[in-house]
């Protein structure tokens, strides 16, 4: 429930989409890729979150130069949503088995943990990353 879809779905949307439209520059290729991903989840309660992963699914590949780190980012992002709806004992154990919703305690955690990354990624010349011309 986490890695196929990921899989799946950076192929689709990252792979073949993003690339297609990168003809029309960088930032509006992972825009529309992304609401793309958005609307392909058919849901307007997860339209807004869904379109920021696409977002940073996007701009992952965009800095690394390669699928696979987006695959591993979407992959995380799946388990741990899977793991949240289907371990009950999991949830339990931090006394959130009654909670409905993600309490803040974890969810400001989980977002410095995210800016680090995205700060770490955007500052490191990461290794056999094609540079643009120019």
């Amino acid at each position: 429930m986490a890695i196929t879809p990921a899989i799946c779905e950076e192929l689709l949307f990252r792979g073949l989409i993003l690339s297609g439209l990168r003809r029309y520059g960088s930032w509006p290729a992972i825009v529309i890729s992304s609401l793309l991903f958005a609307l392909a989840h058919a849901s307007i309660y997860r339209l807004l979150p869904t379109f920021c992963l696409g977002l940073l699914l996007g701009h992952v590949v965009q800095r690394t130069g390669s699928i696979a780190c987006s695959m591993l980012v979407h992959a995380l992002n799946n388990g741990v949503a899977v793991t949240l709806t289907r371990s009950k004992s999991f949830l339990s154990q931090f006394g959130l088995d009654e909670a409905t919703q993600v309490p803040w305690s974890i969810t400001l955690p989980a977002i410095a943990v995210v800016v680090v990354g995205l700060l770490v990624l955007g500052r490191r010349n990461l290794v056999g990353r094609i540079a643009p011309p120019g």
